[in-house]
C-alpha cells in the first residue's frame, strides 16, 4: 500500500510540472524526463518570468492543486533552514536566483503573522506589501522584500541575502478546514532568494564598462575606465550647472554646460578631475569615497 501511495505522489508530482508519466515510470525516470524536457531547450534559454506570472501560472496554480508548467521550482520548508544552506543544497534556477515553494508557519496560535526564524537567524522584511499588478485596483497576489539577519532578533547582523516573497491574494482556500490551533499560516506562497553582492557582481559584469571624465577648461570628453574613483557623471544633471551630454557619438565627445558664468574654472592643464570636489553644492551629499 505504502509502495502504491509513493507511486501515485510521484505521478501527481509530474503531472504537476506538465510531463505525461508512464503509471510505471520510477521517480528517478521522472526526473530524467524533467531534465530531458530542459536540456532540450536551446542555449540562452533562461527562467526569468514576471511578478504577475510568477503569481498567476505558478504560485496560484500551486495554491489551487492545478498543473502547472514544467519547472524545477523546489518544495521545501524554507524556514527550516539559514539562506545559505539552501544554497549548497538545491541549484539556482539562474545564475543568481533560488526559487521554492514553502509552507508557513503562524508566529502565535490566534495570530496571522508568519514565524520567520531560522536556526541561525531570522528574515526581516524592508517594507509593505507589494500589489501584483503594480497599482491595480484588482490585484492578483503580493510581494514582499526581506533581508536575512544572522543571530536573534532585533540584535542580528544584517547579511547579503535577500527575498522575494509572494503570496496570492485570497488564501482562503489554504485554510479551508483547518483547526483552530492549526500553527500552518499557508500551504504555500513563492520565494526568491538571492544573494545581493553576487547578484550586484553579475549585473556590473553583464552592463557596459563605466566613463572616466578628462576635462580641460569648459569641455570633457570621455575615456574608458582605468581608476575606480573617478566616476561616470554623466547620468547626473544638475538644475544649476546643467549636466553632460554626449556631443558625437563616434567620438564620444561631451561638453559641461555652466548656466552659472561666475562658477570655479577648471584647470587649464588636462588632467583627471572630479565634478564633486570642485562643485560641492551640485550634488545632495558628498560624492563617493
Amino acid at each position: 500500500m505504502e509502495q502504491f501511495h509513493e507511486q501515485n505522489n510521484m505521478q501527481l508530482s509530474a503531472a504537476a510540472n506538465g510531463i505525461d508519466v508512464d503509471p510505471t515510470c520510477s521517480g528517478s525516470d521522472e526526473t530524467d524526463l524533467l531534465e530531458e524536457y530542459f536540456n532540450s531547450l536551446p542555449y540562452g534559454y533562461r527562467f526569468c518570468p514576471s511578478d504577475e506570472e510568477l503569481i498567476e501560472h505558478y504560485l496560484k496554480k500551486k495554491v489551487n492543486n492545478e498543473t502547472l508548467p514544467r519547472n524545477r521550482i523546489s518544495e521545501v520548508n524554507l524556514y527550516s533552514k539559514d539562506p545559505s544552506e539552501l544554497a549548497a543544497e538545491f541549484k539556482p534556477l539562474t545564475e543568481t536566483e533560488w526559487y521554492f515553494f514553502t509552507p508557513r508557519q503562524k508566529k502565535y496560535p490566534n495570530g496571522s503573522r508568519p514565524n520567520r526564524a531560522t536556526p541561525k537567524g531570522y528574515w526581516k522584511p524592508t517594507g509593505t506589501d507589494k500589489a501584483i499588478p503594480p497599482d491595480s485596483r484588482h490585484p492578483i497576489g503580493y510581494k514582499k522584500t526581506l533581508d536575512f539577519y544572522e543571530g536573534k532578533h532585533p540584535g542580528g547582523r544584517k547579511t547579503d541575502w535577500k527575498m522575494h516573497e509572494y503570496k496570492v491574494k485570497d488564501n482562503t482556500s489554504q485554510n479551508n478546514g483547518r483547526a483552530k490551533n492549526d500553527m500552518k499560516l499557508d500551504d504555500w506562497v513563492l520565494c526568491k532568494l538571492y544573494n545581493k553582492k553576487e547578484k550586484n557582481g553579475e549585473d556590473a559584469a553583464n552592463s557596459a564598462p563605466q566613463a572616466n571624465v578628462i576635462v580641460s577648461q569648459n569641455e570633457a570628453s570621455v575615456m574608458p575606465e582605468t581608476n575606480n574613483e573617478l566616476e561616470d557623471i554623466a547620468s547626473q544633471p544638475n538644475p544649476i550647472y546643467g549636466s553632460l551630454q554626449h556631443e558625437d557619438e563616434s567620438s564620444y565627445g561631451m561638453y559641461l554646460m555652466l548656466s552659472d558664468p561666475t562658477a570655479p574654472i577648471l584647470d587649464n592643464d588636462i588632467s583627471y578631475y572630479r565634478i564633486d570636489d570642485r562643485f560641492p553644492d551640485v550634488f545632495d551629499g558628498p560624492g563617493p569615497s
